[in-house]
């Protein structure tokens, strides 16, 4: 994993599979895992903040998910009773009222990368060898570390994404044939 994976930054794109297999479906009447569910929303680049207002974040009240998935409109309250989705509906974010039911709400990754262990390991090998390569003190080097690992994104990640991924694609590889 000595490759000058930095030069594939400009030529390529994310794997289809990080958006095929990163993916979460949520209905009404679907048990979940509170806890297991906002683990999977941070992720997946998901920000947690008080109120949702932006795309890519979610708010935790109570029983109460506010999710803004990057590709709605709208962001989806998820009203649980217990460990059960009783409702999901489409909201305005600046009034709260209600725009509409759904009966099923898709989360695909918020950002680039997915911080799952796996990724993490490899991230940081490859980091790590660039940072020799280029002479970046181990002091900023620990502090990036230390940050992935706590999900905390860096300015500039799409810099970093061949430390991520195993193989990057052509923006090709994202449509059918």
């Amino acid at each position: 994993e000595e490759s000058d994976w930095s030069s594939d930054v400009c030529s390529s794109d994310l794997p289809p599979s990080l958006f095929q297999d990163k993916r979460l479906v949520l209905k009404a009447g679907l048990e979940v895992d509170r806890e297991a569910l906002i683990g999977f929303l941070v992720a997946t680049g998901h920000h947690r903040v008080p109120s949702v207002e932006d795309p890519g974040s979610f708010a935790v009240r109570g029983e109460l998910l506010d999710i803004w998935p990057t590709v709605s409109d709208l962001p989806v309250r998820v009203e649980l009773f217990g460990d059960e989705i009783e409702r999901l509906k489409s909201f305005d974010p600046l009034t709260q009222e209600t725009v509409g039911d759904l009966t099923t709400l898709t989360i695909a990754p918020a950002r680039e990368v997915v911080f799952t262990a796996d990724v993490l390991a490899r991230a940081k090998v490859r980091l790590s060898a660039l940072a020799d390569l280029r002479h970046v003190p181990t002091s900023r080097m620990r502090a990036l570390t230390t940050d992935l690992e706590h999900g905390i994104v860096p300015v500039a990640l799409e810099e970093l994404l061949p430390a991520f991924h195993e193989r990057l694609e052509s923006l090709f590889a994202h449509v059918p044939e």
